[in-house]
């Protein structure tokens, strides 16, 4: 099953609008609700790697301990930066299967404007004063989450 094609579908009540990015692992949708008001981002997981979460155990201490199942941890990690509250920090509104496809999806609230490799492609590189701006930003975000005890894998 392709991904990619899933403009105009819905997935529970979100209507996909159209893609606003793609990766390796999963396609990110732009998306509305059919209850709410607002622009929603809807993450698709792709199947194959679906299939390989749900078969792969892992030990993430590496103590022997009894493994945890990929998918539950990938279910409980969503559920925990839904929790977070920061200024900074989209957020995380729902994670779903899909009724009808074999497909698990990621909603967040729609993060307006643009990443900053995009902004340095159009615009070149950051001044000093932007990129102390910036790291000075991300720093007190990652603090405000590493004091909720939560560690970050992707940013």
């Amino acid at each position: 099953m392709s991904i990619t094609g899933l403009t105009g579908q819905k997935l529970g009540p979100y209507q996909l609008q159209g893609i606003l990015a793609h990766g390796v692992h999963s396609v990110v949708y732009e998306a509305r609700n059919r209850f709410l008001e607002g622009r929603f981002t809807v993450k698709v997981i792709h199947p194959d790697v679906l299939e390989q979460m749900v078969s792969l155990t892992f030990d993430p201490d590496r103590t022997g301990a009894p493994k945890v199942d990929a998918l539950a941890r990938c279910r409980r990690d969503s559920d925990l930066a839904a929790a977070l509250r920061h200024a900074s920090i989209v957020r995380i509104l729902e994670w779903s299967r899909a009724a009808a496809l074999p497909l698990v999806y990621l909603v967040s609230e729609l993060c307006p404007g643009e990443d900053v490799h995009t902004r340095i492609r159009r615009r070149g590189r950051l001044s000093a004063g932007q990129a102390r701006e910036l790291g000075l930003r991300v720093s007190m975000t990652l603090a405000a989450v590493h004091k909720l005890g939560v560690a970050h894998r992707g940013l």
